[in-house]
């Protein structure tokens, strides 16, 4: 897979969202789980947030330098998260999916992570719904109050009835769906 870098600078808007994103993930999460994130950002700060409500985490991120928490049980890597060999309780990946190059690209992450689950393992991703591009454009060309580089480089808006195909395809059951902030976001929670 074709290695994404990306050098961000996020502005205080674009803390807050992402925050506001992260408080969707905390009731799906079980206790002393070992936890993977993909696109964990370049502090893995959702895994540094968790840490007390985990048994281990492993963030990954092509723009981080590799880093470990040992007294938080917490390990960032810039490695390719598809040539790891942990195996996940759950993996989180919160707004990545629109970043993928490719359908192909997505079909092969989706499938790597189905794989790299325990047996009933979950899988909670956050995408933007294809109504929230506008906005997202908007906010970032015109206003520029949120990282305009960051929207550049989404390659695809999903909706709800697309993610869930990609998603069966990939192997996953029991997906759960719901929009979140303010119906522009996706939340999937599934299962391995």
């Amino acid at each position: 897979m074709k290695t994404i870098e990306r050098k961000t600078s996020w502005n205080l808007l674009d803390r807050f969202l992402s925050h506001w994103r992260a408080k969707f993930i905390l009731p799906y999460l079980r206790r002393d789980s070992v936890v993977g994130d993909i696109g964990c950002g370049q502090k893995g700060k959702i895994l540094l947030s968790i840490s007390n409500r985990i048994k281990e985490g492993y963030g990954f991120d092509f723009n981080l330098k590799s880093e470990k928490h040992p007294e938080k049980n917490i390990f960032l890597s810039n490695k390719d998260f598809l040539k790891s060999k942990k195996k996940f309780d759950v993996i989180l990946m919160l707004a990545v999916l629109e970043h993928l190059p490719s359908a192909q690209s997505t079909t092969k992450m989706l499938r790597g992570i189905h794989s790299k689950l325990n047996k009933h393992g979950n899988f909670i991703m956050t995408t933007p719904d294809k109504r929230a591009r506008g906005l997202l454009e908007f906010l970032a060309y015109r206003l520029k109050i949120i990282n305009e580089e960051e929207i550049r480089d989404h390659k695809h808006y999903f909706n709800r009835t697309e993610l869930l195909i990609l998603l069966k395809k990939a192997g996953f059951h029991n997906i759960r769906h719901r929009y979140f902030q303010l119906g522009l976001n996706n939340l999937i929670v599934c299962q391995k």
